[in-house]
């Protein structure tokens, strides 16, 4: 994990993450976060089996939780990354098979602790799930029960409803985000899901065809919905 001067590119700290792993496990895609722990500007990074948070001024680790693959296999990389609402972790892992939810926090290994739940739920691979005022959002990006949606209570891992998006054989490679009430998931055939969510569960959901490729994530700036195509980057208010 390193740091970096954005001024002048140099490099502030580097911590390694040393961890054993089988074939492929050690293998990371995700994005590390930042949010406030205990006081602390901690960064949140998982991969290499284990989900460690650090002192973001330093470097210097915190806190590990381990867990996530109890039986050692190998091959289980990690694309999807980890969510964070309500002082608790959430981690999808095992290939799309497998969530778990830690309470962030603490020190040392917090893995016998700081391990509220884990599951085998269905879940994505590939993009990261969304996680907003104690809740998060699953989404399965591909297989049989791809377009699949569960939302699930972060602190007890209870699915509080399902929904299905349209039937599609494309697979979603890009994060879905949430705005206001509404979800946001590009597909890779290039149709732009909007769906709305609630308490109650999955609402209206429209398919809007862009015409190209998409894998690259939405982003939101101001009132604006900005899009990466294969060819195109669109702003749409």
């Amino acid at each position: 994990l390193v740091s970096l001067d954005p001024k002048t590119g140099k490099k502030v700290w580097k911590t390694e993450r040393k961890f054993k792993t089988g074939k492929e496990t050690g293998d990371s895609y995700t994005t590390p976060h930042v949010v406030d722990v205990d006081g602390f500007e901690t960064i949140i990074t998982f991969g290499a089996n284990h989900i460690t948070g650090h002192e973001a001024k330093s470097g210097k680790e915190l806190w590990r939780c381990a867990g996530m693959n109890p039986d050692n296999k190998g091959m289980w990389r990690t694309i999807a990354s980890s969510v964070y609402t309500d002082g608790v972790i959430v981690v999808p892992h095992g290939r799309g098979e497998w969530v778990m939810g830690i309470k962030a926090g603490g020190s040392g290994d917090i893995t016998e602790k700081g391990v509220l739940w884990r599951k085998k739920l269905p879940s994505p691979d590939a993009a990261t799930p969304v996680a907003r005022d104690g809740k998060v959002y699953l989404f399965v990006d591909r297989g049989k029960k791809r377009g699949l949606i569960s939302c699930l209570d972060a602190k007890t891992g209870n699915v509080l409803w399902e929904g299905t998006l349209p039937k599609s054989p494309s697979t979603y490679y890009a994060s879905p985000i949430l705005v206001g009430s509404q979800l946001c998931l590009p597909r890779e055939d290039g149709v732009v899901i909007i769906a709305e969510v609630s308490e109650k569960g999955l609402g209206k959901v429209t398919e809007n065809k862009m015409g190209e490729a998409m894998i690259a994530s939405p982003i939101v700036v101001n009132d604006s919905l900005i899009l990466r195509g294969e060819k195109h980057l669109w702003r749409l208010r």
